[in-house]
């Protein structure tokens, strides 16, 4: 086993030999490392850290499906509120049922949009916080509904939600963004 060197570590590999992590000109003729980082000649190539291009692989925009489409589920709960109300379900649970459902997709939207310009550990806080609150608020929201109201009311607030949920979800199986497999 080799002992590390300046500017050189042990790294489990396959390899005999230290890995340098000392970064020199790669335009330089003379530099050993021929632009590429962490190179010894002649042993393999350990990359220890992102490569610049890095962005190559991001995930395309959310933006890539269309507005309605992406919203099918607000405009499915808008566009059954009138016929839930004419065929006499409870009015207090379908509009309360709806109203939160909007109001939870708005709350994740802007959770995402925030989430988006953080650092990595920032957003997957914002990410998890966000998927830990919104059922919970749900729940909270719907057991008020039907202690406030009538029983009814509260089972229509949750069923008008699982519907939506079931079909948000749906669509983001559907037209999730696909990352790069390969290079």
């Amino acid at each position: 086993m080799t002992l590390a060197r300046g500017g050189c570590h042990n790294v489990v590999t396959k390899s005999r030999g230290a890995l340098c992590s000392a970064v020199s000109d790669p335009g330089s003729e003379a530099s050993p490392l021929s632009g590429a980082p962490h190179v010894v000649p002649g042993h393999e190539t350990l990359p220890m850290n992102a490569p610049a291009n890095a962005t190559d692989h991001a995930l395309p925009p959310h933006d890539s499906v269309p507005l309605p489409i992406r919203f099918f589920d607000v405009l499915l709960v808008v566009a059954f509120l009138p016929f839930a109300l004419l065929a006499g379900l409870p009015a207090l649970g379908a509009v309360a049922g709806v109203s939160l459902w909007i109001v939870l997709r708005a709350i994740g939207l802007a959770m995402d949009v925030y989430a988006a310009k953080q650092e990595f550990r920032r957003a997957t806080a914002v990410t998890f916080a966000g998927g830990m609150l919104r059922p919970l608020i749900l729940g909270l929201t719907i057991l008020a509904i039907g202690e406030v109201g009538e029983r009814e009311d509260g089972l229509t607030a949750a069923l008008i939600a699982l519907v939506a949920f079931t079909i948000y979800m749906l669509l983001s199986f559907v037209f999730r963004p696909q990352g790069k497999t390969s290079p």
